[in-house]
């Protein structure tokens, strides 16, 4: 059996050849150009008598694609631009949603006991027992200029005095008494008169005496009552029941 040779066939195999060793050569390359270059900067190559402009590799070997002919310019550009102004604010964002509560931390270690404090000033005296001081007196002793009636001790402080007392007449003439703390330095007096007589249908009255004391030390305080109208103390206007109360208090404006 002969065999023919089909014409043209070596050449195109050569062609087919030759295409692919081209594109070898290109992407050779472009896989080892370096545009642009490690520092970000693109070079060219410009001709004014042209205007045109190409882009060149200065680490090509290659005369034409690594460097400017003399009839062109190079110039360089940088691939990034400059920065751009700061734009405005953006809008705030929703609150977030309250996160889990923390777990309790450890107890802390007992802290070390503080020096002891210098020993505090003695404190005033208190009152008595019941926070009050309570005096009696009914000895039916006529009044005349000043004549006391009952008494009580009241210790150093503030106090808010009140006597109640009775008065008495045997009288036919009616009779003015008045009855006042005494002494009388730091204390205030309030006083009502009491009239009293036989004939007119008022043998006795009460009076009420309200004051208050300040003292420096303790002291007798007396509850003493003045007949107006006789201050000899002949008259028969007598004392009865006298009920005497000091009662604490934090002191006075």
């Amino acid at each position: 059996m002969k065999m023919i040779k089909l014409p043209g066939l070596r050449c195109r195999a050569t062609s087919v050849v030759a295409l692919g060793v081209g594109i070898a050569i290109v992407a050779g390359s472009i896989a080892y150009a370096s545009i642009p270059d490690s520092n970000g900067t693109i070079h060219g190559c410009y001709n004014k008598a042209l205007g045109s402009l190409r882009v060149i590799d200065p680490a090509s070997h290659d005369p034409l694609k690594g460097k400017c002919l003399g009839s062109e310019t190079a110039i360089s550009w940088n691939q990034t631009g400059p920065a751009g102004p700061p734009g405005s604010a953006g809008v705030a964002g929703p609150k977030g949603d309250t996160g889990p509560q923390g777990a309790t931390g450890n107890t802390g270690a007992q802290g070390q006991a503080g020096p002891q404090g210098a020993k505090g000033d003695t404190g005033p005296q208190g009152p008595a027992a019941g926070n009050a001081i309570i005096g009696y007196g009914d000895n039916g002793v006529r009044i005349g200029n000043g004549t006391s009636l009952a008494s009580m001790t009241v210790p150093k402080g503030h106090w808010v005095l009140t006597a109640t007392a009775t008065i008495a007449s045997q009288s036919t003439e009616t009779d003015q008494v008045y009855c006042a703390f005494d002494p009388g330095d730091g204390i205030g007096r309030i006083t009502l008169p009491a009239f009293v007589s036989q004939s007119a249908g008022i043998p006795e009255e009460e009076v009420v005496v309200q004051g208050s004391a300040s003292l420096t030390v303790d002291t007798v305080v007396n509850l003493l009552c003045f007949n107006i109208d006789d201050l000899s103390g002949t008259a028969k206007v007598t004392g009865g029941e006298v009920f005497l109360t000091a009662t604490p208090v934090g002191g006075f404006a």
